[in-house]
């Protein structure tokens, strides 16, 4: 402290000492004693006036809110913060300037009066003085301005709170979450231009109050101002900055109710879990048990086996087998348990005849299904404090699910079966349907929908890739098949249940995911990846097998959902540039958006697509690829349940931006395709599923109408260009992504029978189906394409092969044929249009040019389809 008052002192002395040396030599003393005499006393209160000026109008600018007497009397009583001498480097500058200035000046006059040349120079000596003083100066602005700085830096964030329900009353007598603040310096520190947010690239999402913080001192900032909040899940990115600078950040962690995210002593590095002390030392705060330590982890055992659970001393364990959050009305765990085959005991859930609307009478599965054993514990201390819960899953002798993923489900049995809960149908519509049915029947509450209709659950993940375990939220999903005995669902990340938004792990490579969807249906897993590298997005999808609260509950696929991370991981949308529509509503973006839809039908209906010029501008308006290919897959595979508002998504930007599909065109999404499995041939008089003509046919289900008589279909067909590009492209789908061989290849890697598969609603589990609707669906749906399109040349084989499978490869309209035997590819297309080839080397060769019925040296060509067929071989060399 004394030596900061000493170098503030020399600050204030230094600017006279300057001027007085610059001006003052001894012959000008002898020669004008008297008047040299009346000088310096002028000369040393001008030049401190001016210094005092130069400090009171940068006080002024540095510390608008304290007077400059109150500042200087805080600093001779030695009370000064580190922000009280962070304007004298500033100051003592600019001073320095005018002493210079005003001694050069007063110089220079006096040499007039002597009659001498106006001369500026020193002496050396005096040089020699002037620059010990301004070397000395720089040191003392070096270390006042790290000595102001390490004031900022001394604040850290000691204590985060984003579940404060009991601790912290703000001013207002609120009850508010909070971030406290933490001085590890000597001295106090102000708070100015000091802010909190949770966003690297927003710094100043909320400001801390000015203040002004002691040693070794704390400062709450409350956190009920809508600019961020803070999850008790954990997860949260809190910064602490001051003019842009960041000075701290912690990464949270999962709390308990009332309970913080702490450094463990006030400023120290280690945090933790424990007891709010806002305002307070983190000494005063206790900390939660240890979680109980399970001797078996989760997973796949040959065996049975005794689970040893141990936990910290002093703390007892209650345990749940019934997926229920244990408490001290649980089991005491006392002695090892038994972990055993639950196969043979009778069906629990499985057993609950409630899902189902009219559940009277309805016959249920009684035979005992496979069954794995899971188990929460929770331990308890001594005063009534509890851990973390842990939850468990294990399968005994239960070998043969392991060739495929599993997926075990633990949530509380009064949320999934209770009077009130998700998958059944509730005792409000219990007494309705069995005192009478007067009046409306309730809602049931497995048709109810909605973030108040989801669940807390616990879900692990085990495949030989992959194990994840996390807290989701999980609600009943689907439409008509909410009323199937085996209901589908949703799971949503959340960070109020885990700490952060998307799943631990990507299921679906590198693309992370928000939601995920258990359903059924064989027909929309295969057809969709079958289509994967088409103009349209599809759902991904892995097979899996599921647990419920240890029963098994049904083979199906986990799918991802439609939602702005999933635009975003595949196509770069940003969130705020995001427009989708859903069976016609709005379900990204604002309800203004659902005005651009109108106004692509607005334009069909006061414009012909025939004309070239407006068929030009539509193409403006939507990717006509994006939507050929939405319309050849739904077409080819029978899916006669969507029109252009339902079972239909939508996407494009709002704005155009650089990125390529940001550019204001609307996109498709492929979505339900379960009608493909609902076998309503006999409705036709047709003998099987392939061989309907699904151009003509009425949609039953989506409006009573045909696929033909779909507005932008309808209007599109008028073009000549968009004829032929359907034709090709809907060709390109049969020789390429529908090729029965590629087809039977997915169907024979998937590694199980239908036989327990959830089937989507209506569906079939007969795997003979989809062998014989791919086998011959192609013999049936091209001729119909044909007279559909007035197609009048014939359908003739297009041979292509190339001289060097390593060479490059041959891009065929839309498709990429595969090569990889004997380097040689063919498929039929019709004589009516022209295929384009395009051919791309590889990396070290060249192309060199095309052989057989186009002898070419350009890569891209374009060649008639001609009758006897057609051949075209791509030449590449090999190049140094």
């Amino acid at each position: 402290m004394e030596l900061i008052l000493v170098c503030i002192l020399i600050f204030r002395v230094l600017p006279e000492i300057i001027t007085l040396l610059i001006f003052c030599n001894k012959p000008c003393a002898q020669e004008h004693g008297k008047l040299h005499g009346w000088i310096l006393p002028f000369l040393i209160a001008g030049s401190g006036g001016i210094n005092f000026i130069v400090y009171f109008y940068v006080h002024s600018f540095f510390r608008p809110q304290e007077r400059i007497l109150d500042t200087a009397q805080r600093i001779l009583q030695m009370q000064f913060s580190y922000q009280d001498i962070c304007y004298l480097p500033h100051s003592f500058f600019i001073c320095l300037f005018f002493a210079v200035l005003l001694g050069m000046l007063l110089r220079g006059f006096w040499n007039l009066l002597e009659g001498k040349a106006c001369r500026f120079c020193l002496g050396r000596k005096r040089k020699s003085y002037l620059f010990l003083i301004f070397s000395l100066s720089c040191f003392v602005m070096i270390g006042c301005y790290s000595f102001s700085f390490s004031g900022v830096r001394s604040m850290v964030i000691n204590e985060v709170c984003g579940s404060n329900q009991t601790y912290y009353l703000d001013a207002e007598g609120t009850l508010s979450d909070y971030v406290e603040l933490y001085n590890t310096g000597s001295l106090p520190c102000e708070l100015q231009n000091m802010y909190l947010s949770d966003d690297e690239e927003d710094l100043n999402k909320e400001q801390v109050p000015f203040c002004v913080v002691p040693a070794g001192g704390h400062v709450l900032v409350k956190l009920n101002h809508g600019a961020f909040s803070v999850s008790r899940q954990g997860s949260d990115h809190i910064l602490l900055s001051a003019s842009g600078r960041i000075l701290d950040q912690v990464h949270t962690k999962a709390t308990e109710e009332d309970f913080a995210y702490a450094r463990s002593e006030d400023g120290c590095p280690v945090w933790e879990q424990q007891s709010c002390t806002p305002g307070f030392s983190n000494s005063f705060a206790f900390q939660l048990p240890g979680e109980p330590v399970l001797s078996h982890k989760s997973g796949f055992y040959e065996d049975a086996f005794d689970l040893v659970i141990s936990s910290d001393p002093g703390t007892r364990v209650y345990y749940t087998l019934d997926g229920s959050i244990p408490t001290e009305e649980s089991i005491l765990y006392e002695t090892p348990i038994p972990v055993y085959d639950r196969s043979p005991e009778e069906n629990v859930h499985r057993a609950n005849e409630h899902v189902t609307p009219f559940w009277v009478g309805i016959v249920l599965e009684k035979e005992p299904v496979d069954k794995a054993f899971f188990l929460r514990a929770v331990a308890v201390g001594e005063d009534g404090r509890r851990s973390d819960v842990v939850t468990a899953t294990y399968f005994i002798d239960l070998e043969k699910y392991r060739q495929n993923p599993v997926l075990s489900i633990v949530a509380d049995e009064k949320d999934l079966f209770g009077d009130e809960g998700i998958y059944v149908t509730g005792a409000t519509y219990d007494d309705w349907y069995l005192g009478g049915q007067n009046g409306d029947a309730p809602t049931p509450f497995f048709y109810k929908r909605g973030r108040k209709y989801e669940i807390p659950a616990y879900i692990e993940y085990f495949s030989e890739d992959l194990s994840f375990a996390q807290t989701v939220g999980m609600r009943i999903s689907g439409s008509s098949s909410r009323e199937l005995p085996l209901k589908r669902f949703s799971l949503f990340a959340r960070k109020e249940y885990n700490g952060s938004r998307i799943f631990e792990e990507n299921l679906f490579g590198n693309v992370s995911s928000h939601k995920l969807s258990l359903r059924g249906g064989f027909a929309n897993a295969l057809c969709q990846k079958l289509v994967e590298d088409r103009d349209v997005a599809v759902q991904r999808s892995v097979q899996v097998s599921v647990f419920l609260n240890g029963e098994f509950w049904y083979h199906t696929n986990i799918f991802e959902k439609y939602d702005a991370r999933y635009f975003e991981e595949y196509y770069g949308m940003g969130r705020d540039n995001l427009v989708v529509m859903n069976n016609g509503g709005v379900n990204e973006g604002t309800e203004e958006d659902g005005a651009l839809i109108q106004e692509l039908y607005d334009f069909l209906n006061s414009h012909s697509l025939a004309d070239t010029s407006h068929y030009e501008t539509f193409m403006d308006m939507i990717d006509v690829q994006s939507y050929i290919d939405y319309m050849c897959i739904n077409t080819y595979i029978d899916n006669m349940d969507i029109s252009e508002t339902k079972n239909v998504i939508m996407w494009r930007s709002r704005e155009k931006t650089s990125n390529g599909y940001e550019d204001g065109r609307w996109r498709w999404s492929l979505y339900d395709l379960d009608a493909m499995e609902w076998r309503d041939a006999a409705d036709w008089n047709l003998e099987a599923q392939e061989e309907k003509n699904s151009f003509v046919l009425t949609q039953k289900y989506a409006g009573g109408y045909a696929l033909r008589e779909l507005p932008i279909y309808r209007e599109l067909k008028e073009n000549p260009a968009f004829r032929r590009q359907y034709v090709l492209t809907f060709m390109d789908l049969v020789n390429q992504n529908f090729r029965y061989e590629r087809v039977k290849e997915v169907m024979d890697s998937w590694s199980y029978d239908l036989e327990d598969f959830q089937v989507g609603y209506g569906g079939t589990q007969d795997m003979g189906y989809y062998d014989s609707f791919f086998r011959n669906r192609a013999s049936y749906i091209v001729p119909y394409m044909a007279e559909e399109f007035g197609l009048s040349g014939t359908l003739e084989d297009v041979t292509l092969s190339v001289n060097d499978v390593e060479g490059g490869y041959i891009q065929l309209n839309t498709i990429r044929p595969d090569f990889s035997e004997n380097g040689t590819w063919s498929g039929a297309y019709y004589t009516d249009y022209p295929v384009t080839a395009t051919a791309v080397a590889g990396s070290g060769y060249v192309f060199l040019g095309w052989e057989g019925d186009a002898r070419s040296g350009e890569a891209c060509v374009e060649v008639p389809v001609k009758e006897g067929g057609m051949k075209l071989h791509a030449v590449f060399e090999r190049v140094e």
